[in-house]
């Protein structure tokens, strides 16, 4: 069924049907590089990359003359709480990566 729905937006854009039998993580990977061509500048590369917990393979090889190096921690995963968050609430504790 996924194939359906990725081959759908591949063929609008005149493109040809994703290769059938991947690999689930081949086609994870294939899911990944076809949002990163349909949803270009439009901030959600990240959370996917995040999410699927690749982010620290596939950021540092994107360099430019702006961001000559890139080298994600893992605590950039996650973001920190907002300081003005911990200090409104005391039950609150920022997240332990960012302490």
């Amino acid at each position: 069924m996924a194939y359906q729905y990725i081959n759908t937006v591949r063929a609008r854009a005149g493109l040809d049907e994703l290769a059938a039998g991947l690999g689930k993580d081949d086609f994870i990977a294939a899911v990944l590089q076809e949002r990163s061509w349909e949803l270009y500048a439009e901030g959600d590369r990240w959370y996917d990359l995040s999410r699927t917990n690749t982010f620290r393979q596939m950021v540092p090889p994107a360099v430019n003359d702006v961001y000559k190096t890139r080298s994600p921690q893992p605590r950039n995963q996650y973001f920190p709480i907002p300081q003005n968050e911990v200090n409104a609430n005391n039950l609150l504790e920022q997240n332990p990566a960012w302490k």
